[in-house]
Order: C-alpha cells, then sequence, then structure tokens
C-alpha cells in the first residue's frame, strides 16, 4: 500500500505546487526544444553527413553554403525516425531537475537566513561545476 506524500500546512503546499509547475515548464520546454538543439550542437562539433552546397551572397559573389539546423533535422529524422531527434532528452531532463532542485533548495534557504532584504542587498551567484557560492555585495 502506497502512502501520498502531502505537505503538512498551507505555504508548503504552495511551494510544493510551484516546483512541480517549474518542473512541468522544464519538461515541455525540453521536449520543444530538444530536436533544435540538438541539430546545434551537432552543427558546432563539425559532423557533417550533409555535402555543401555553391550559392551566391546577396551581391552576388559565389560562396560555398552549409546545411542549417533543419537540413540536419530532416537527415536525423530520416536515418533514425521521429525517435532519433529526441536521443539524449532523458539526460538533459534530469540533469534540469537536479539543476532546479538545487537552485529552488538554495533560494529558500537564503530567503531563510533572511539574506534578501531590503536594507542589505545580496546577490549569490551559484556555480555548479566548482561546488562553490560566491557572496557579492
Amino acid at each position: 500500500m502506497s502512502r501520498k506524500i502531502r505537505p503538512a500546512n498551507k505555504s508548503d503546499q504552495n511551494e510544493y505546487f510551484e516546483f512541480n509547475q517549474q518542473l512541468g515548464r522544464i519538461f515541455v520546454t525540453s521536449v520543444i526544444q530538444h530536436p533544435l538543439e540538438y541539430a546545434k550542437v551537432l552543427i558546432q562539433l563539425d559532423y557533417q553527413p550533409l555535402p555543401s552546397f555553391p550559392t551566391r551572397t546577396i551581391f552576388g559573389s559565389p560562396r560555398i553554403g552549409l546545411p542549417g539546423v533543419f537540413s540536419y533535422m530532416r537527415f536525423i529524422y530520416r536515418q533514425d525516425g521521429l525517435l532519433g531527434l529526441y536521443q539524449g532528452l532523458g539526460y538533459k531532463i534530469a540533469s534540469l531537475i537536479i539543476y532546479e532542485g538545487v537552485y529552488s533548495g538554495t533560494q529558500n534557504y537564503l530567503n531563510e537566513k533572511k539574506y534578501f532584504t531590503s536594507s542589505k542587498v545580496c546577490i549569490v551567484i551559484i556555480t555548479i561545476e566548482s561546488s562553490r557560492a560566491y557572496k557579492i555585495k
């Protein structure tokens, strides 16, 4: 028999609902943006399965054109199908959930400690890569 975890008081319920709402936004935007970002990363890594093509500039001089993001997406779709466009989406969503949890937890902690008051303004920059927090006054 499973029990549902529910927050004890009203403010905790609001925070719980707000956190779940943020996770929902993260999931939806990740699903929409992932194919574009996946193709962008392949371009940045200089993965060139598509040939370049001759083209002209606005002023008429000849140039070599390279395929764009949508050409890469079409290529991936033809090679791997629709699921091929979403390779790596699970890892991205997992990392964003961890990031959001750390960010929300830190924000709640700083609000409880009253770092953000009108008399004392403090910006906290958290770098997850180096696992250090800096306070800039």
